[in-house]
């Protein structure tokens, strides 16, 4: 999966400051030496816009937990946003989560999903929506995702990332399930009655296996 982000607008008021958003991410990305057309910048035709970077860029490797990854990485990009940028919405590393494609139609705003020229993301979003009325062509050629290679610099930003994360999940792992607190907590979701129900004889279990 190539790096996604959506900053999502609660209002037409908070586009200047994704804009700064997604210039940061330009540039933060382009002192990996990642090449300007690997850094790839959509508005979604809706009040979003969004980034996408190939995988190949990083040399990622195929994982299920890959959607965990990627979320602990933009919460960190968030954490280093300067003043007066937008974070990006974490929602989108949910699963299963649905990202717009290309040139999808939005009914609500009579508009498309366009790929923007990183000039492009400060014009006013009103002359983006007009741009947005018709399917555009992308700017690069989707067959070149194909031909993208490793930029080791970003490689070696998305390891030192992946190595926080795995720690950081290895201290979870840790922390232990008092099995009474659980069964006494009331109004829970299904995954906590399913918990409070079988914690017990899943920990017992756990602790015969090891």
């Amino acid at each position: 999966s190539n790096l996604c982000g959506d900053f999502d607008a609660g209002s037409d008021d908070d586009f200047p400051a994704i804009a700064n958003s997604v210039a940061f991410i330009i540039n933060h990305f382009m002192g990996f030496n990642v090449p300007d057309e690997c850094i790839r910048i959509w508005f979604s035709g809706g009040r979003s816009f969004h980034v996408e970077i190939p995988y190949q860029v990083f040399d990622i490797q195929p994982t299920v937990e890959l959607n965990q990854r990627w979320k602990f990485i933009v919460e960190q990009i968030n954490g280093n946003l300067p003043d007066g940028c937008f974070p990006f919405d974490l929602s989108l590393y949910s699963n299963p989560r649905m990202f717009r494609l290309p040139n999808s139609y939005y009914p609500k705003y009579n508009a498309y999903k366009i790929e923007l020229t990183h000039d492009d993301i400060h014009l006013p979003i009103s002359e983006i929506r007009d741009m947005a009325r018709e399917p555009q062509d992308a700017l690069y050629m989707e067959a070149g995702y194909a031909e993208y290679a490793p930029v080791w610099k970003a490689v070696n930003w998305y390891q030192e990332q992946i190595e926080a994360w795995e720690e950081l999940d290895a201290d979870r792992e840790e922390i232990p399930i008092d099995p009474e607190a659980i069964k006494a907590m009331v109004d829970v979701p299904v995954c906590i009655a399913d918990l409070r129900a079988n914690a017990a004889e899943r920990l017992t279990r756990k602790g015969t296996a090891n």
